[in-house]
């Protein structure tokens, strides 16, 4: 034997000790349900990043109705809706979410800007909301109708006193008095109805 031919016969016996078998992880089972949800999160990928809108793939959440959502690092949520429809939610200071729907590079920015800005949240506003919707409920003199009292004394002649919160049942009594305002609720909203 040549010295070649043993060192050959070295290096072919050294390569079959030090040869791995490395086997390959099984691909994921692909069902229909999981293929619609990766296309949802890929298009949503691809949209928000058309949009110039940096939403990672991994970071999108694909939901059954062909909706994703995804919340960036400044806490601004995006709900993507296949096919091309992207709405964005930013929280403004006083704990209120603005909504807008995203459509072009500079919508996010301004919908940002917006609710960071936003004065129409503040304490002042609201009262003066609550205070128009309190005027709009209160009715006229000229919408109400007179309230005999005494066709009432006659329609209960001995008038109980109302039970004190120390009274033994009382909580059953105000039960049952709201599930007869309820039933005579639904009573007149059937006579309505028909």
């Amino acid at each position: 034997m040549s010295r070649n031919t043993k060192t050959r016969a070295r290096k072919n016996a050294a390569r079959k000790t030090t040869t791995k078998t490395t086997t390959q992880a099984p691909l994921p089972v692909r069902t229909p349900h999981n293929f619609e949800r990766d296309v949802t999160t890929a298009s949503a990928t691809l949209y928000t990043g058309s949009l110039r809108i940096h939403a990672p793939h991994h970071t999108w959440t694909a939901q059954d109705n062909g909706t994703a959502t995804t919340t960036l690092d400044d806490n601004t949520h995006l709900i993507y809706t296949h096919p091309h429809r992207l709405e964005a939610t930013h929280p403004c200071p006083h704990g209120y979410w603005h909504t807008s729907r995203i459509g072009g590079d500079t919508d996010l920015p301004t919908l940002i800007t917006t609710a960071t800005d936003c004065t129409t949240h503040t304490p002042a506003h609201r009262a003066r909301q609550f205070g128009a919707g309190i005027q709009r409920a209160t009715t006229s003199t000229d919408d109400t109708v007179a309230l005999d009292m005494s066709d009432l004394r006659a329609d209960h002649e001995d008038p109980q006193d109302h039970p004190a919160e120390t009274t033994p049942g009382y909580d059953i009594a105000l039960a049952a008095a709201e599930l007869h305002a309820e039933a005579a609720a639904r009573h007149q909203a059937q006579g309505n109805a028909q």
